[in-house]
């Protein structure tokens, strides 16, 4: 019996065969009562054993296998294998003062059409295959004047994104590090030189790896002149400059330039920096470059920069998505030209803000929408619920506030999409200064992508 159960002493009592089954009888009792009756606790504290040693044993495998952590994350961000040291970040008199020139602006007039476009290749590529070559069509669409500097973010291949525009032959292609693309225009540039300069790195908590500038002087055949071009993709997270902080990102960036542009170059400077004018990346580079242009996406991370003067600059244009989930835009400058600028002025602070609320306004990204709701009563249609008026409307709680029209429903006070209603946007020539007495605000969050969003 696994139970121990008194019996009466043999000796002292006799049994008759029905008194005895009587015995076994309760005996058997006994035994099934003493079983159910025995505490739980031993058996909370046996789960709660297995379940710290899971545990414990989950955080030792997580710590030994790190780097393979790390390289599956890569992976499926689409970036590339690569273990170095971590970047040293270098101080003030390392990094020395900037001391950049102005372009030669004497001989023959250089015009330069510029790209730029962060692909999304993990989403774009990777899990859409393309769509169809869907950012060379943007590109081909836009090719009627051929672009001279393509450069590309997040381009894992830059042969197959040239070869979808039908323009790879016309083109010298360089396929950089840490995930960004060149391509030069044949037959109108002679590459001088080129090269790849690390220059930060992501942030511990929003870490990807290193960052790193791509670089070409090229020497346009017609005038003579050369053009220093930069490529980079900033350190994570927004707005942080990566771990360096902005202010030693940005004298990174510019050190690479006067290290390995010539006097009289036309430096152009373009990427995703994965910071806006909200950030110290930003404000410090436009002390020193002409901020040409900016997108719209995350407050305007995609930009251009360049040591030419504003009379430079021809045009500027954003030329849509084509399947990334940023904008591709365009600048035109001219260098050495002696008649009247062709630009228009740059819109007063006033009209800045009309034209950024018509552009979220064209986005579909506003507090205020008219929407057609009947793709909602789909199966799992709102499974992929995003920030957009009309997902909020159609999906969110406003479906529960949302007033009926011809259309489908009007909804008001939606929540704006992070990836248009950003602070840090700032029209070219303008200048914002805090007015005394203003407000501020302490937030205990490690991660600064909040702090623009909160202040709003």
């Amino acid at each position: 019996w696994p139970c121990a159960v008194q019996m009466p002493e043999m000796s002292q009592v006799s049994y008759s065969p029905a008194h005895t089954s009587d015995l076994i009888l309760e005996a058997a009792r006994g035994v099934r009562i003493d079983n159910a009756s025995q505490p739980y606790a031993h058996r909370w504290r046996r789960a709660l054993c297995i379940v710290a040693f899971a545990a414990t044993f989950l955080a030792v495998t997580f710590h030994w296998q790190r780097d393979r952590l790390a390289r599956l994350r890569r992976e499926w961000a689409g970036a590339e294998e690569n273990f170095e040291q971590p970047f040293q970040c270098p101080d003030g008199k390392q990094l020395g003062k900037p001391n950049l020139w102005k372009p030669l602006e004497t001989g023959k007039v250089m015009q330069v059409k510029v790209l730029v476009y962060n692909l999304f290749w993990w989403y774009l590529f990777k899990d859409h295959n393309g769509k169809n070559g869907s950012a060379g069509k943007l590109i081909k669409k836009h090719s009627e004047s051929r672009f001279d500097f393509m450069g590309f973010q997040e381009c894992l291949d830059i042969n197959r994104v040239l070869g979808d525009a039908g323009l790879q032959s016309e083109y010298e292609l360089f396929q950089g590090p840490y995930t960004k693309c060149i391509a030069l225009r044949k037959g109108t540039w002679t590459v001088a030189s080129s090269g790849h300069t690390v220059v930060a790195e992501d942030t511990y908590w929003n870490w990807y790896g290193k960052r790193g500038v791509q670089w070409i002087r090229a020497k346009h055949q017609a005038s003579g002149k050369h053009v220093f071009f930069m490529n980079y993709h900033g350190a994570l997270s927004v707005n942080s400059g990566g771990k360096c902080g902005g202010w030693t990102t940005a004298h990174s960036l510019l050190k690479v330039a006067k290290d390995n542009g010539r006097h009289g170059d036309t430096i152009i400077f373009v990427g995703d920096f994965n910071s806006n004018l909200a950030s110290t990346l930003l404000q410090e580079l436009r002390s020193h470059l002409l901020h040409v242009y900016s997108g719209l996406v995350f407050g305007g991370v995609d930009n251009v920069f360049s040591n030419a003067e504003s009379k430079s600059i021809v045009s500027t244009e954003k030329l849509g998505k084509g399947g990334s989930d940023h904008d591709a835009i365009s600048v035109v400058l001219k260098v050495g030209q002696v008649d009247k600028p062709s630009q228009k002025a740059a819109p007063g602070i006033k009209r800045g803000l009309v034209a950024l609320k018509a552009e979220v306004q064209k986005m579909g990204h506003v507090a205020t929408c008219e929407c057609n709701c009947a793709w909602n009563k789909t199966l799992h249609s709102c499974d992929r619920y995003d920030d957009s008026c009309c997902a909020f409307c159609c999906c969110g709680n406003g479906k529960f506030t949302s007033r009926k029209s011809k259309k489908g429903a009007v909804c008001k006070n939606a929540p704006i999409d992070w990836s248009v209603f950003w602070c840090g946007l700032m029209e070219n020539g303008a200048e914002y200064e805090a007015a005394e007495g203003g407000w501020e605000q302490s937030q205990d969050h490690m991660n600064p992508d909040w702090c623009c969003k909160r202040c709003q």
